[in-house]
């Protein structure tokens, strides 16, 4: 075959082919599936929620009324009571209108990106009883006004002290909540689009929508970017109210995980099409009326769930711009049996691996093919699957399947003096300065002995150049601060030199020009954590193998040689260059659990025998005019070259048919080389000129 042929895919053989293997590849069928690869096959996953026992506590110097950026909202002048009596909605409100002042003030001063200042609401142990929506009052914030109306707000963050003891109730029969109604008792958002960098967090705490409130809704989410629900217990006293979570605001991501929904009509009802791909995992649903999770026309990527007791569909795709992807999850109905599939697919794109139902009549039903009789699926996926001409024979039609790690967990220390404060370390010299530089203070911190490293009082740290991260250091927590460097100078802010037997956990930070520079052998996370104008994070490892955990993570990658000779887990990942290639990796394994890229470069680039596994994200298809040629990127969204891949993702952006990537995806193989264009991919219906990839197969024999 000479090099650049056109590949041009007969959809009906290969559909006809998939639909025979997926009979065959059904769980119960046989013990080892015909085509079960079995160096890659993983143990049997634990599923839904872990319960984690966060205990969140900070230094005194840390909160608000000691001059830190932690609002303690028992404290004056919000003054919550969190007695379980006490209607607490006001001083909840109070607390949400400090962040969005902020926003307020921002915005008129004309600032391009009205972003807030780094603040937590923190919610000590107690129940605190609201009777309205906790959401800022005022007029409704709206960012760049002259083009829409957009919402403004954003760094909106919620941190129970614990799961367990911090309790937000509504009150019974509420007014505002009643039947016919759609009213969030936690809202991120007053408005249906929001084209800013959120970073909104709810994390630490239950929700308890009380009795005789059925058109509550928990939480109506939003968030773009770094932006996070975890470790919560969301229940209905009664069973009854709208949903659990509702994303209603586009754009909406992030990664979500160790979370109960109890009761309501819908557990996880996700709406929008714009930039709306959320990665859910470790999550409990039980007792919906109408379904577990419904997806409208967004997309998103599912793993670790477990579905109890629903008296409808486990998972509903009714939008023809949905697509989802869903492994190592039960879903269960009712035990008297619910008379439909766990799984119903009305429009949209689906990739389902390691799926158990039961109490349902099938697993998958649809009126767009022959659905997969039985009740457990080992793989399967719609459209039918696509290859790569020489690469593979029709009975190795599967995805990679690769090894999956969790994360290293949140960790906090026993005690508030577990923490080593880099304010602490500043010398007097350096507090006499209007900007003050933090790197001995920090290099001070990270060598005092504490495992637990805080920048708990500044909105800002100046750094002037790198410090070194000794092995006794597990946790280094930035609150949602920013790190700036030198921007000439190009070195990292971090260096990890030392090995440890305890991963280390950078968390909570964004960098701006300078990066991470991981030297030693030691596992990594990087956790709610980017940059701003620099490539963040380079592995310098001549060891291979080594592990990176990248959760919630933004605007890394962006340089050749940077993802080398590694195993890398990425759940929800963002990058948006326009000079270089997003997410280069090089002779690595790298799944990734949901992404968003922006712009007209490569995506993601598989090089010299790298194993890539995309479970499902958007290419979001927006570029500069000046990069285009006759209308679109010269370059493709996917790039895997001497490597093995399998991708199932889709693509998102303004609404043109001759505009952004051509290609969703080029291989390359020693000379050959082959391309899948937009216009041969299935159309993502919604918005002009967007596709969606099937899960496209490359595996060498």
């Amino acid at each position: 075959m000479p090099p650049t042929t056109r590949i041009r895919f007969s959809q009906q053989i290969i559909q006809n082919l998939a639909l025979a293997f997926c009979i065959i590849q059904m769980i119960g069928c046989a013990n080892e599936p015909a085509n079960a690869v079995a160096d890659t096959s993983p143990e049997s996953p634990r599923i839904g929620d872990r319960h984690p026992a966060t205990h969140a506590i900070y230094p005194e110097s840390a909160f608000y009324h000691n001059g830190g950026r932690v609002i303690d909202v028992t404290q004056p002048p919000f003054n919550a009571k969190g007695d379980g009596k006490t209607d607490d909605t006001a001083a909840l409100v109070k607390a949400y209108d400090f962040i969005a002042d902020t926003v307020r003030q921002r915005i008129e001063d004309g600032v391009y990106w009205p972003i807030a200042d780094m603040y937590t609401i923190y919610l000590p142990d107690g129940e605190y009883l609201v009777s309205d929506t906790i959401v800022y009052s005022g007029e409704a914030l709206a960012y760049r006004k002259k083009y829409a109306v957009s919402e403004g707000l954003n760094h909106i963050r919620y941190q129970g002290e614990s799961r367990e003891g911090t309790v937000i109730r509504l009150k019974d029969h509420a007014t505002g909540f009643e039947a016919g109604e759609a009213k969030p008792i936690i809202s991120l958002a007053r408005r249906e689009d929001n084209n800013i960098q959120t970073f909104n967090c709810i994390e630490n705490l239950t929700i308890d929508s009380g009795s005789g409130n059925p058109g509550a809704i928990a939480i109506n989410y939003a968030g773009a970017n770094k932006s996070s629900l975890r470790n919560l217990l969301i229940k209905s006293g009664d069973g009854q109210g709208v949903a659990g979570i509702r994303i209603l605001t586009s754009p909406s991501m992030g990664y979500h995980a160790d979370f109960t929904v109890v009761g309501f009509n819908y557990g996880i009802w996700m709406i929008p099409y714009h930039m709306t791909h959320n990665a859910f995992e470790y999550v409990t649903l039980k007792g919906q009326k109408e379904a577990a999770i419904t997806l409208e026309d967004a997309t998103a990527s599912l793993r670790a769930i477990d579905v109890i007791d629903c008296e409808g569909p486990a998972l509903i795709q009714r939008g023809p711009g949905s697509q989802v992807a869903i492994i190592d999850s039960a879903l269960g109905g009712l035990e008297k049996s619910v008379a439909s599939a766990a799984i119903e697919l009305k429009k949209g794109t689906i990739f389902t691996r390691n799926i158990t139902s039961s109490h349902y009549v099938n697993a998958m039903q649809s009126t767009l093919f022959d659905a997969p009789t039985g009740t457990n699926i080992d793989e399967f996926t719609y459209p039918a699957p696509l290859a790569i001409p020489g690469t593979l024979t029709s009975g190795n039609l599967r995805s990679l399947n690769l090894p999956i790690e969790d994360e290293p967990p949140v960790r906090f220390p026993d005690t508030p003096d577990g923490w080593a404060d880099v304010d602490d370390y500043l010398s007097e010299s350096e507090k006499s300065k209007e900007v003050p530089d933090y790197r001995e203070a920090l290099q001070a911190a990270l060598n005092s002995g504490k495992a637990f490293v805080l920048f708990g009082r500044q909105q800002k740290y100046y750094i002037s150049g790198p410090v070194t991260v000794p092995p006794t250091v597990k946790v280094i927590n930035g609150l949602h601060t920013i790190l700036i460097g030198e921007k000439t100078s190009k070195k990292p802010i971090f260096i990890i030199k030392n090995d440890a037997p305890d991963p280390l956990t950078i968390e909570n930070i964004q960098i701006n020009h300078n990066s991470v520079s991981h030297q030693a052998p030691r596992t990594l996370c990087l956790r709610n954590f980017g940059t701003r104008g620099s490539k963040a994070y380079v592995n310098q490892n001549s060891e291979s193998g080594v592990k990176l955990f990248l959760t919630n993570a933004t605007n890394l990658g962006k340089v050749d040689g940077g993802f080398n000779n590694q195993k890398i887990w990425a759940r929800w990942i963002d990058t948006e260059s326009g000079t270089d290639t997003n997410f280069p990796f090089q002779s690595s394994d790298v799944w990734v659990f949901g992404f968003k890229t922006e712009k007209n470069q490569i995506c993601f680039a598989a090089k010299d025998g790298t194993r890539l596994e995309v479970l499902g994200g958007q290419a979001n298809q927006y570029c500069q005019e000046k990069f285009l040629i006759d209308g679109y990127s010269p370059n493709p969204v996917f790039l895997v070259e001497d490597s093995e891949a399998s991708i199932f993702a889709g693509t998102n952006g303004p609404s043109r048919d001759h505009f952004g990537y051509k290609t969703l995806l080029t291989v390359k193989e020693g000379n050959e080389s082959w391309s899948y264009d937009k216009e041969e991919a299935p159309k993502r219906i919604g918005r002009k000129g967007q596709a969606f990839l099937p899960l496209t197969v490359i595996r060498q024999e």
